[in-house]
């Protein structure tokens, strides 16, 4: 069964070959995301980035909708991803940087 529904911007397209099994493509900014069904490998749907913190080079592997939650927030301040990342980096703690990335971005939308 192929469903089609819009949550907001995005067009959510999904299709159910067995109520075990279900695949989800959406399209978010233009950019098709494909949601691995279950057994699949979670790695592929990750998005690498590389930045210069501190001097240092590092890269960050996130789903498509935190860099998105995080690209909108810097927009917001008008301020470049890569400042943004470094003050989240400067602030996480004991938390690897994907993690911190994420907590951030989970407790900015929670209010």
């Amino acid at each position: 069964m192929l469903s089609l529904s819009k949550h907001g911007d995005n067009q959510v397209s999904s299709f159910d070959s067995s109520p075990f099994d279900k695949l989800t493509l959406r399209q978010a900014q233009g950019e098709e995301i494909c949601v691995p069904a279950r057994g699949e490998d979670i790695v592929a749907m990750l998005k690498k980035r590389s930045f210069a913190i501190a001097g240092h080079r590092t890269s960050v592997a996130l789903e498509p909708e935190f860099w998105a939650a995080l690209e909108a927030q810097a927009r917001e301040e008008g301020a470049a991803l890569a400042a943004l990342i470094a003050r989240i980096d400067g602030a996480r703690g004991g938390r690897n940087l994907a993690s911190a990335l994420r907590v951030h971005v989970l407790l900015r939308a929670s209010g």
